[in-house]
């Protein structure tokens, strides 16, 4: 195959890839946070932070950062947001005082079904994210 004819290839693909991302982008509301695909407020990083809460009664607010790959302040910001909705709560570990635990409250069940969907399609999507990196 030629060189030029590889090349033509390679845009096409970058193009269909470009063209992909723009509709999920779309599709998904990220770009919209107010009219999101579960019909509330809620964000994406929102959602996945209570994927990651529920599948792990144990996380920190440090352990959520790791996994969320975001920077310390941000999640902070994020879990702030989380508990001022009633959806969390954030509290010293008994063992080391530096550390906040997270929980869900009993209020996250009062979300609509279909925002339990997208907290649900988040956990999914860490879940398949994490066998990836354990390879």
């Amino acid at each position: 195959m030629s060189t030029s004819r590889r090349l033509g290839r390679a845009v096409d693909d970058v193009a269909r890839f470009e063209a992909n991302l723009v509709e999920f982008v779309r599709s998904f509301g990220l770009l919209q946070p107010d009219r999101t695909p579960c019909g509330q407020p809620l964000h994406v990083s929102q959602a996945h932070a209570l994927a990651l809460i529920a599948g792990d009664p144990l996380i920190s607010q440090h352990g959520l950062t790791v996994s969320l790959g975001l920077a310390r302040a941000t999640v902070s910001e994020l879990v702030t947001e989380l508990c001022e909705r009633g959806w969390v709560t954030r509290e010293r570990a008994t063992t080391d005082r530096r550390v906040w635990r997270l929980e869900l409250t009993d209020a996250l069940g009062r979300l609509s079904a279909s925002a339990r969907v997208a907290v649900a399609r988040a956990a999914s999507t860490n879940d398949a994210r994490n066998r990836e990196r354990a390879g």
